[in-house]
């Protein structure tokens, strides 16, 4: 009987064990991806931030002339006789 209760005893502390482990496994698995989200916005953050003012397209200005202030260009100016926007 001593041993019966014995063996109870060590699988009881090898489930606490196991618990724990779960837990700690799970608290780093969650900061891992807080780490990773917060990552991930600041690189999104610096790339906007760092190519906001570069042209995505250049178009003569006599095609956009005819239609006057109705298309904003205000990311861009004018070079090379082309409207940059």
């Amino acid at each position: 009987m001593p041993g019966y209760i014995f063996l109870s005893f060590i699988a009881s502390v090898l489930s606490c064990d196991q618990e724990l482990h779960g837990k700690e496994r799970k608290l780093s698995y969650e900061l891992y991806l807080k780490v990773l989200f917060i990552s991930k916005v600041l690189t999104y953050l610096v790339l906007l931030w760092w190519f906001w003012r570069v042209p995505v397209a250049s178009i003569s200005q006599q095609l956009v002339q005819p239609f006057g202030k109705v298309l904003s260009w205000s990311a861009g100016g004018i070079l090379n006789e082309n409207v940059m926007g």
